[in-house]
């Protein structure tokens, strides 16, 4: 590679334009990120054989569901355990696909994992993967380059009974192999179609802080010149002008030291950053309840999906709708926080109960939603109730309320419920919820028209 077309490793300075460096292939703030658990490898301690949770023909037909679940709200999947023997398996290597999670009418696991990412889009779903560029093992078939070249900088953690060694990111790249098992991975995968990729503990390796982030942002930018965002686990360090913010849209875990510096919450970190800029994932900080965070379905369990549509419901559903917004000023005191947005939508949370109101339209009380689905073609709301409760009386938005009436469905794993119809009375309506359930709320004429 030239001086002359090798990505910068400069800071990018994103409080200026409070945009990125590069627009994002996707709007990771207002999308469903998600990652499926597919193998877990054999556990040479233990003498487990690999562990297969989810082949690539039960990844669809659990992308099926969600999307039934989630009212086809854009969505991304990566998966975990796509490679080799499963999660954690033969890095630096990823050249290879899983054969434990081919379809049998595929010659091979690349063909049913291609043909997985393209079946994927009918249920509003970009398919891609989840890896790492940190970890190495001593049985991948690039160990003894790496170990030859002086990449492995020394042991990392023992993942399912194997001790992993950590590549030296600024001198694997001075070596050209970041580059040569990038370039690889997208000859193998589709990944510039998908437009992004999951790198998995993404950090720092080696003492010299500065050169090592200098590199992590020639990697980043590596991916994004070929068409990929990089989404990460989390923030490295707290430094915030001088990260990869900017230059990642997301990561997996917002965690409580992100917004933190010396054990004071600084509020301001999310006035500072609009979520189109960079966002969860989880937010574990207290702000969470706020600013909204989204919802990780990764440990729900195929056969108990249903349990997908609380956490999208009190997660996602509300964080999506808040994202639509600017966050201009918090207010705290000993009675309550108070996040105001723009358009008259105010966040604030009292004695740990959330409540989000956008003028006199109350969207959240506390664990019941009311929720306006932004992402759809035509007006839908999502009501649901975690406890439940009898003949509630909602305000609706002032455009729905010249409608006589709207069509009420469950939503259900597999779709939506029959019909039924909820009058519109000055403005308002009454709806009656069991714990847990959710139903899709729509205009009685535009409905009719689509049946």
């Amino acid at each position: 590679m030239s001086q002359q077309t090798e990505p910068s490793g400069d800071s990018y300075h994103w409080r200026a334009s409070k945009a990125p460096e590069q627009p994002y292939r996707h709007a990771y703030h207002l999308a469903l990120v998600d990652k499926i658990f597919l193998c877990r490898k054999p556990n040479p301690q233990t003498g487990d054989p690999a562990q297969v949770l989810c082949t690539f023909t039960d990844v669809l037909d659990r992308i099926r569901v969600i999307d039934a679940l989630t009212r086809g709200i854009p969505k991304i999947m990566y998966l975990v355990g796509w490679q080799f023997q499963g999660h954690d398996s033969k890095y630096p290597s990823w050249s290879e696909v899983n054969d434990l999670l081919k379809r049998p009418e595929d010659a091979s696991a690349r063909d049913s994992l291609l043909w997985l990412m393209e079946e994927a889009r009918q249920y509003h779903t970009t398919v891609s993967v989840h890896i790492n560029m940190n970890d190495a093992y001593e049985n991948s078939p690039d160990w003894p380059e790496y170990s030859r070249l002086g990449l492995i900088e020394h042991p990392g953690g023992v993942w399912d009974g194997e001790q992993s060694y950590l590549v030296h990111h600024t001198r694997e790249w001075a070596a050209g192999l970041a580059q040569r098992r990038i370039d690889g991975l997208l000859a193998l995968l589709p990944l510039s179609d998908a437009g992004t990729v999951h790198i998995d503990a993404f950090w720092v390796v080696g003492d010299d802080q500065e050169e090592e982030l200098a590199t992590m942002r020639k990697i980043v930018r590596y991916w994004r010149d070929r068409g990929v965002d990089v989404t990460g686990e989390g923030l490295t360090g707290t430094d915030f002008d001088h990260g990869l913010i900017g230059l990642v849209p997301m990561v997996w875990h917002l965690n409580v030291a992100v917004w933190q510096r010396e054990g004071e919450l600084r509020a301001e970190h999310c006035l500072d950053l609009p979520a189109s800029l960079f966002c969860g994932g989880v937010d574990h900080s207290p702000l969470a309840l706020l600013t909204g965070t989204s919802m990780q379905g990764e440990g729900i369990p195929n056969d108990q999906l249903d349990r997908y549509l609380s956490a999208f419901c009190l997660g996602t559903l509300p964080w999506q709708y808040l994202n639509h917004h600017q966050r201009l000023s918090i207010d705290r005191d000993s009675d309550a926080d108070v996040l105001h947005l723009s358009g008259g939508l105010v966040s604030s949370v009292r004695s740990g109960r959330p409540l989000i109101h956008h003028g006199d339209v109350i969207l959240r009380d506390g664990d019941d939603v009311f929720v306006p689905a932004l992402w759809q073609a035509e007006p839908e709301i999502i009501a649901f109730s975690a406890a439940g409760y009898e003949r509630r009386r909602w305000t609706l938005p002032p455009s729905w309320r010249s409608f006589p009436a709207l069509i009420v469905r469950e939503i259900t794993t597999s779709g939506l419920g029959e019909p039924g119809t909820a009058s519109v009375n000055e403005g308002s309506i009454e709806l009656t919820l069991k714990a847990g359930q959710a139903v899709s709320l729509a205009p009685a004429a535009a409905v009719m028209l689509k049946v």
